[in-house]
């Protein structure tokens, strides 16, 4: 008898639910998760690619004895990752040791960046130096990301830091 009453309450409480296409409904009005590229708004650093030395004119970095072009890739998501990278390439004489940082920064309004994941060459006696990295946004919501590198040379001397062409709006 027991087993009886039992089975038909949860024949009654099953009536008792909306039978249709609520649940269908409900599906749907989820959000997708978005991924998208949005051009640099910030004019806090140059934008990536600057080349840079150790004269100020654009007419006298032609004649330095040495010339870095930094780079900051535009960062992007792989399943719950995000992906990024930068690299600073120096050519002439002069420039030696350098090394290249490379940050991925969350914007958190009113112009302010947070840094969630920095990677580190230290310092290189070699022309090309690359550094990429991974940071796991797993349930950190709809956010922005940029990326920036920052570049040094002369042992720390000189330095001149980019941000990505495009950051990446994202649903981790």
């Amino acid at each position: 008898m027991r087993r009886l009453l039992a089975s038909s309450a949860v024949l009654l409480f099953a009536a008792a639910l909306p039978v249709g296409t609520g649940a269908i409904a409900y599906a749907e009005s989820q959000a997708e998760p978005t991924v998208e590229l949005i051009p640099a708004f910030s004019d806090d650093l140059p934008l990536s690619g600057a080349q840079h030395g150790p004269a100020a004119a654009a007419s006298e970095v032609a004649a330095a004895p040495w010339v870095c072009t930094v780079y900051a890739s535009d960062p992007s998501k792989f399943a719950n990752t995000i992906e990024f990278e930068g690299f600073q390439s120096c050519t002439g004489t002069g420039w030696s040791p350098q090394r290249v940082k490379v940050t991925l920064q969350r914007y958190l309004g009113a112009g302010l960046w947070q840094n969630k994941k920095v990677v580190d060459s230290g310092n290189a006696y070699i022309d090309f130096l690359q550094r990429d990295g991974i940071y796991d946004c797993s349930g950190t919501g709809n956010e922005e990301y940029r990326v920036v590198t920052d570049g040094y040379a002369v042992n720390g001397a000189y330095h001149k830091s980019v941000q990505s062409l495009n950051y990446l709006r994202v649903t981790c």
